[in-house]
């Protein structure tokens, strides 16, 4: 095996160094997709879910059905 001449050895550190960016970039790039889609369906739910529980006592104030459920 023959030795390299130094400035390959700084070419190629470049290159790695560069791969090793981009990599990097992407993978938190695919990561802070899931996160957020996920936070966006979390989200989406609870408050679909605190609107059903606002309506269902205003019905149940207006038409006297039951008394509306504080804190629920």
């Amino acid at each position: 095996m023959r030795p390299r001449k130094k400035s390959n050895h700084f070419t190629r550190g470049g290159q790695v160094i560069f791969h090793s960016i981009r990599m990097f970039f992407q993978v938190n790039n695919t990561i802070i997709k899931f996160i957020g889609f996920g936070m966006l369906l979390a989200t989406l739910a609870s408050r679909l879910l605190g609107e059903f529980y606002y309506w269902r006592n205003i019905l149940y104030a207006i038409r006297q059905l039951g008394e509306p459920s504080v804190g629920r």
